[in-house]
């Protein structure tokens, strides 16, 4: 009883939280890891022996803006091709850092069983790309030019990693984000 009361308040929550960041082109990364972190607990309740999850975060990048919703598409192929195609036990970790005048977002899923078939990407072609991650490159390629990187590697292996790199946005004062 008690695990269902908490995953209808969960859901509950990350149905707000998306209503209210639906609204915004550009949210902390903060509030995005809120979002990321409620999803990866419903999918945690619903694969419960399956999946264990964990997000780090590196100083200064918390408040740093982010597009809103950019992580959920990138999250949920990181459930859905290793939890969803395998019967192994999942770790799903997603980690911020900074480096130089970029923020680095990596999603990373390690799995006792096969992998799914990701496209394995190296480069800013969509060829091979679901719908997920082809709209996510899409909205960066609207949002940021060529100053971006969206990678997939390491697909069909035990371990598969997408990470994304965006110039940090200069804040209303003229400072860097992060600092």
């Amino acid at each position: 009883k008690d695990r269902a009361y908490d995953v209808v308040t969960r859901l509950s929550h990350l149905l707000r939280l998306g209503l209210e960041h639906g609204e915004q082109q550009m949210i902390p990364l903060s509030k995005e890891l809120e979002f990321t972190a409620d999803y990866l607990e419903l999918m945690a309740a619903r694969y419960p022996d399956r999946l264990t999850c964990r997000i780090h975060t590196c100083p200064g990048t918390q408040s740093v803006l982010v597009p809103s919703l950019i992580l959920q598409p990138l999250v949920e192929n990181a459930v859905k091709y290793s939890v969803g195609s395998n019967d192994g036990i999942t770790q799903v970790d997603v980690s911020a850092e900074l480096d130089s005048n970029r923020l680095v977002l990596t999603i990373t899923n390690r799995s006792t069983g096969r992998q799914g078939a990701v496209p394995d990407e190296q480069s800013k072609s969509t060829a091979g790309f679901g719908l997920g991650l082809k709209n996510t490159h899409d909205r960066l390629r609207h949002l940021y030019g060529s100053a971006y990187e969206l990678l997939v590697s390491g697909t069909d292996t035990p371990e598969t990693s997408m990470r994304m790199t965006i110039p940090l946005e200069p804040s209303a004062d003229g400072a860097r984000q992060g600092d």
